[in-house]
């Protein structure tokens, strides 16, 4: 028997990702999921989780997504992301997040007084180190 036909029925998996982080920890999720693994969450900081859009609100060009949209989706209706905006973050705004997905996450929230990089410890210390936790 392989390693991962033993290991796979007890791993119960959390992903979190911090800016180009939270997309690859979407992508990876999106993977473990169609492999059979359980993710039970997968949470973002500040994450570009809406990649054209963002790229079109920051006139920069357009980014290859290639199959983005559908781990995106696939994340989604599995209900088990989780994403952070922070509310003074000028490269990632809450405007950048959900306009092309077929499914809503789960839950998406704009934290107070958080930039792009400063504000996350503290916020990571009191809720989300919680919230994965679980």
């Amino acid at each position: 028997m392989s390693l991962e036909k033993k290991i796979k029925p007890k791993l119960r998996l959390s992903l979190v990702g911090h800016s180009g982080g939270g997309v690859m920890a979407i992508r990876v999720g999106a993977e473990l999921i169609r492999r059979g693994y359980e993710v039970v969450r997968v949470v973002t900081l500040a994450s570009p989780i809406d990649p054209v859009t963002w790229s079109a609100n920051h006139r920069f060009s357009t980014l290859h997504v290639d199959t983005y949209y559908n781990d995106m989706d696939l994340i989604a209706q599995s209900q088990v992301a989780t994403h952070y905006v922070g509310k003074n973050d000028r490269l990632v705004v809450l405007g950048d997040t959900s306009e092309r997905y077929k499914y809503n996450p789960k839950e998406i929230t704009e934290v107070a007084g958080v930039e792009h990089v400063a504000g996350w410890q503290e916020y990571w210390n009191t809720v989300i180190l919680d919230e994965i936790s679980h």
